[in-house]
């Protein structure tokens, strides 16, 4: 059985249900199943209203996600018949386990983000945070340089060299006609248990006095779970920008496939990724 790291959240607990589906391990999750997981690792019965809550939450999500994954009866969620997508599977592991291995994992969720807004917003985007990919300059004011050449804004001034990568580690863009003067997005990604700690992470004033921006840029946040909802959702917007979380990127990667090498690299971390995590 896949381990399941934390047993007092709703949302972690949603996502290990759905892993569990979307992994293939089993093909119905039971609420008494649910329990008697959490039971075993703490020793005593979960209260019959959390159980609920993660029945509640896997409903919730079951109305955001355009394609099916799974179907919700008052005591059982059934996987749907079919392989689950790869980007499915990524996300899940990033959400829950994205913090093992930090580095290697932030970087291929910031990738895998990249390829996503793409098709989310109809956009040309550019990974820009650090460490860098080989192809992408290493230090920050060259990325600068680079970066207002592909979007024809103009360059002021560069950060600090201590900045590596300012707050912002993909940008977008909907070009129109090779002009400035154009939707651009500064978007900051974050995975694990961590992110309620980064959605100011982006100084926008800053970013106008390197870039003389034509119209100003907004800013936009991803991460690989599934935001709570109502009042956490509108409060994490106004501080952070458009909210990109599990149900929109997949939807960008419905409508915009990863590059075949990339998904294939994707693919074989996934595969490692769920060995590693079997209990």
């Amino acid at each position: 059985m896949i381990e399941l790291p934390s047993l007092d959240s709703i949302y972690d607990v949603a996502d290990w249900v759905e892993l569990v589906l979307a992994s293939g391990e089993e093909d119905v999750v039971s609420k008494s199943l649910i329990s008697n997981t959490i039971e075993a690792l703490q020793g005593n019965e979960p209260p019959e209203a959390f159980i609920s809550s993660v029945m509640l939450e896997l409903r919730r999500r079951e109305s955001l996600y355009s394609t099916p994954y799974y179907e919700v009866s008052s005591s059982l969620v059934r996987r749907l018949e079919g392989d689950s997508p790869l980007e499915y599977k990524a996300l899940l592991l990033f959400a829950l386990f994205g913090t093992r291995s930090a580095s290697i994992n932030a970087k291929l969720f910031e990738r895998f983000t990249t390829f996503a807004v793409q098709g989310v917003f109809g956009a040309q985007s550019y990974c820009f945070g650090w460490p860098v990919l080989p192809d992408t300059p290493v230090a920050i004011a060259d990325r600068l340089r680079v970066l207002c050449e592909k979007l024809n804004e103009r360059f002021v001034e560069s950060p600090a060299a201590k900045y590596k990568d300012r707050g912002v580690d993909v940008v977008f863009w909907l070009p129109h006609d090779g002009r400035s003067s154009q939707v651009v997005g500064l978007l900051q990604c974050a995975i694990g248990e961590n992110w309620r700690g980064k959605t100011s992470g982006i100084p926008l004033t800053s970013w106008k006095q390197y870039i003389h921006w034509a119209a100003a840029p907004i800013t936009a946040f991803a991460v690989p779970g599934v935001f709570p909802p109502d009042e956490e959702w509108h409060e994490t917007s106004a501080e952070a920008g458009v909210l990109l979380d599990r149900p929109r990127l997949l939807r960008g990667t419905e409508r915009s496939r990863l590059p075949s090498d990339f998904a294939e690299e994707i693919a074989t971390w996934i595969e490692t990724t769920l060995q590693e995590v079997a209990a």
